[in-house]
């Protein structure tokens, strides 16, 4: 048989063109830290960096996951290519105008993309033949998240908002956008890293089986409670906030992953395992460690969101191109980026401790991050071509 072309693969498999975007745009990101140290970016890159890392790196792994697993999940076709190109080219644009500056032109790029996606989406699920898992209903309230902090970004100026609306936006992009969706993809993918059984199994069917409404209505709780404490947050309360997150998704994790029954084997789940670990520990963190803030943050961000989604992304990457063997095998790029991203966190959270050598830290915290990525990518990204036996 002769080989598919890629942009034959594209369609109905997302990931394949936006996780090597959103890797060049997890380079891109952190770049801007050694640039602006060695003065070659003469303007401060703080709020481009937080952008092009959620709105561009973490987005694209965000709709490249959904819109390659929700469509098939709930029976519906999958994104054709000029979809998938479409929201590919609107990530990469707003990572650009962040990149110049132009925050506000690239805030509203990423809406136009969050828009699309969730578009496409309302489409299939019109002519879907099943039900999607329960926990996915969390995952539907990451978009939502990130459509009204984005939302948030754009009118708030123009409007006569309270003067915490901004704390609130950051929050709901730069947190609930990729928590949410943490929380409910990892509900129904993460059991299966650990030998676990998945509580988000239910027979196929269009109309809600038995079970189902109930455990959609306690992810939704779940999702709820976690958005309220964003809330919280932003009115001022940012220890009781974070601690009542922590208490959330802690109990989630928890009902969803039993620890003392997971059985991590291989560089996959351990890394996700590390993952996890380092997600439950940020939020006590944010509200007990001293400050300033943003340095604890990074143990949610690159701890947390970053090496889940390169390990998850291995897996996804590894499972469509016949590779699934490697599943419970040491991966050594996975593990040099892992352990890489450990090194960019420890320096990137002792920077705010050492003002006098600040910049050079975030920029060495940046060359291991990328160092990182770089392994990962050379050795597993060139699998996104490769097309999957059993499709």
């Amino acid at each position: 048989m002769p080989r598919r072309p890629f942009t034959a693969l594209i369609a109905g498999q997302p990931y394949r063109l936006l996780f090597p975007t959103g890797t060049l745009l997890a380079i891109h990101g952190a770049l801007l830290w050694p640039l602006h140290a060695w003065g070659f970016l003469p303007t401060y890159p703080g709020v481009a960096h937080a952008r092009i890392m959620t709105q561009g790196f973490l987005a694209c792994f965000v709709f490249g996951f959904l819109g390659t697993a929700a469509p098939r999940l709930i029976g519906a076709p999958g994104l054709t290519l000029i979809e998938v190109a479409s929201i590919a080219a609107l990530l990469v644009a707003a990572a650009g105008l962040h990149t110049t500056g132009h925050s506000l032109w690239g805030d509203q790029i990423f809406l136009l993309a969050l828009l699309f996606l969730i578009a496409a989406f309302g489409l299939r699920i019109i002519i879907r033949r099943d039900v999607p898992p329960p926990s996915f209903a969390i995952a539907a309230l990451g978009l939502l998240s990130a459509l009204v902090g984005d939302a948030l970004f754009i009118f708030g100026p123009l409007a006569d908002l309270p003067p915490w609306h901004d704390a609130l936006a950051r929050l709901l992009v730069y947190q609930g956008f990729l928590l949410l969706p943490v929380l409910g993809v990892g509900a129904f993918l993460l059991p299966r890293f650990f030998d676990l059984p998945n509580r988000q199994d239910f027979p196929e069917s269009i109309a809600p089986p038995k079970g189902w409404t109930l455990a959609t209505a306690w992810s939704l709780a779940c999702g709820m409670a976690v958005l309220l404490s964003f809330v919280w947050e932003a009115l001022g309360h940012k220890r009781s906030a974070n601690l009542g997150r922590a208490l959330v998704v802690g109990t989630f994790l928890l009902w969803q992953l039993p620890p003392f029954r997971a059985k991590a084997t291989g560089t996959i789940s351990r890394c996700v395992a590390t993952a996890l670990l380092f997600l439950t520990c940020a939020y006590p963190t944010a509200a007990l460690a001293p400050p300033p803030a943003v340095a604890w943050a990074h143990l949610l961000f690159i701890g947390g969101f970053g090496m889940l989604t390169f390990a998850v992304a291995t897996r996804v990457i590894l499972g469509h191109s016949g590779a699934g063997h490697l599943f419970r095998k040491p991966i050594r790029s996975l593990l040099a980026f892992a352990i890489l991203a450990v090194l960019a966190l420890a320096t990137r959270v002792s920077a705010d401790f050492l003002p006098t050598i600040r910049l050079s830290h975030l920029a060495y915290a940046a060359i291991a991050w990328i160092a990182g990525v770089v392994t990962w990518s050379a050795a597993v990204l060139p699998r996104v071509a490769t097309p999957d036996p059993e499709d």
